[in-house]
């Protein structure tokens, strides 16, 4: 029979007990078996009450051997998706139209033809016009009317 004893600390400083994970500090009382005491706690504590009781061993289970049976998975290949062709745009034709004794191409046919480095794009619903190169930046500074913007194009392509 183990006798469970209330114990004081009674050092002017605190004390680590590493089994318990706990500091003990000054003055505090707590209760454990005198087995359990490790030798430099057992010098700054004193007994103040013993009680007696009977320690029962610890009963670890028995764990029965599972066998685990994963499934089996059936791998399913995903279908070949063949690639969309699409055909090949030819250009459209260039249309001119008169405008204050000029000719100028339409603006739907000019970003269609391939061997043109610059283009023309209307801007709020055709007020205003700019002159795009091929990767679409703007060339011109400033807004341009339909005339001008024109003459630009002109100039730009030689």
């Amino acid at each position: 029979m183990a006798e469970i004893v209330t114990w004081k600390v009674v050092s002017p400083t605190s004390y680590l007990w590493k089994e318990r994970k706990r500091f003990m500090k000054p003055g505090e009382v707590f209760k454990a078996t005198e087995d359990e005491l490790p030798e430099g706690l057992k010098r700054v504590v004193v007994p103040i009450g013993r009680i007696q009781t009977q320690v029962t061993p610890k009963v670890v289970p028995v764990v029965k051997e599972v066998e685990i049976v994963k499934p089996v998975v059936e791998v399913v290949p995903e279908p070949v998706v063949e690639p969309v062709v699409e055909p090949v745009v030819e250009p459209v034709q260039v249309e001119f139209k008169e405008h204050i004794g000029k000719d100028y191409p339409t603006e739907e046919a000019v970003p269609q033809v391939d061997k043109m480095r610059y283009r023309v794009k209307e801007r709020n619903g055709g007020e205003y016009w700019d002159v795009l190169d091929s990767n679409g930046k703007i060339m011109n500074e400033q807004h341009l009317d339909r005339d001008e913007a024109f003459d630009m194009l002109k100039s730009l392509r030689g």
